[in-house]
């Protein structure tokens, strides 16, 4: 049982980095064609597939360390642990891009949301205000919605690799 925890960890840190460094590079080089505040079908086909490939490989990888066993548990602690790990270093390295590297990007998005938006706050917030407000909203939302969609491709992975051990 040591071994597993110990495994278990190993590839939870290593593939969490994996998944963290392959958004960082999907998010350059987004940067540097030009497609950071653009949304589009192709787009989000290859986001979903960093999500589904990084995920499922990583809970493979697990089962053949575990001798070609998994339990449902075992593939969503190791999936959601993941996607934890890749999140926080999604989400540090995009408000490091969006405050020291391209604020003006931040900018765009900011107002963009502000033409999107019906109604306007009574009074103005200060501009410094309004970046880290916007910086702590975007952030939430993809911790959150990155971790719901990792839950779930390791709830949807973990099913399809799932297999017990024989009682005798």
């Amino acid at each position: 049982m040591e071994n597993d925890k110990a495994s278990t960890k190993k590839i939870i840190i290593k593939y969490g980095i994996i998944y963290g460094i392959t958004w960082i590079t999907y998010s350059i080089i987004r940067y540097i064609t030009g497609y950071t505040t653009t949304r589009n079908w192709f787009l989000s086909v290859i986001e979903l597939s960093i999500h589904i490939g990084v995920i499922s490989y990583s809970i493979y990888t697990f089962k053949l360390a575990n001798n070609h066993f998994l339990k449902l548990g075992q593939a969503l602690k190791v999936g959601f642990s993941i996607v934890l790990i890749g999140v926080g270093i999604q989400v540090l390295w995009d408000i490091f891009l969006l405050k020291v590297i391209s604020s003006e990007t931040m900018y765009q998005m900011i107002s963009s949301l502000e033409k999107s938006t019906i109604t306007k706050p009574i009074e103005q917030n200060s501009t410094i205000s309004r970046e880290n407000s916007f910086l702590f909203t975007i952030s939430l939302v993809a911790f959150i919605g990155n971790s719901i969609l990792g839950f779930l491709i390791s709830l949807i992975a973990g099913v399809i690799m799932i297999k017990k051990r024989d009682i005798l």
